[in-house]
């Protein structure tokens, strides 16, 4: 196929549109929660998503001690994003659940115009970031090889300058043994 005469950043932002519609569509359909939807997504997508990571990337060590590792060089590697700033947040416990948490932040990903229309539309979270989507994707590789049934959250809050980074949440959700 000769691709020589298209201008990717406009192929992007055009991807990134049609995606970004599919999600907002979906999202009002299922209402304000995205939970639920954003736990079918990653086990229907997170095994596909991690997959790609490992084709592009190839050598990412998939382990607790180095998660946060595998999440920078998974948005590096794939071209998501160059700079990447993961940490691990001190646990929350909510209800019965102990939560594991890890905050990442992006100030210069490829979907950061997206998140320009939303903030317009009134958005300050967006749980269906296909940033948030792929770093889910390899927390839950990681948590998966010691537990099967391992469940998480995930939520992005949406930059409200240019100058702010995408923070994205990951929460491990884990039983408390109380």
């Amino acid at each position: 196929m000769n691709t020589e005469w298209r201008d990717i950043n406009r192929v992007l932002m055009t991807i990134n549109a049609i995606v970004l519609g599919y999600q907002v569509v979906i999202g009002k359909t299922l209402g304000k929660s995205f939970g639920g939807m954003t736990q079918m997504l990653l086990r229907e997508v997170g095994n596909l998503l991690s997959d790609i990571v490992d084709q592009l990337v190839g050598d990412i060590e998939y382990s607790e001690e180095k998660l946060v590792e595998a999440i920078e060089r998974s948005l590096v590697a794939t071209g998501i994003a160059k700079d990447v700033k993961v940490e691990e947040l001190p646990s929350e416990v909510k209800h019965s659940y102990v939560l594991r948490r890890f905050s990442i932040k992006i100030t210069d990903s490829i979907f950061k115009p997206i998140y320009k229309v939303l903030s317009k539309y009134g958005y300050k979270e967006f749980p269906l970031s296909p940033e948030g989507m792929l770093v889910a994707a390899v927390v839950l590789k990681v948590l998966k090889q010691s537990n099967k049934s391992a469940k998480l959250n995930m939520k992005a809050r949406l930059p409200t300058s240019e100058d702010e980074a995408l923070e994205i949440i990951v929460e491990q959700i884990i039983p408390s043994r109380t």
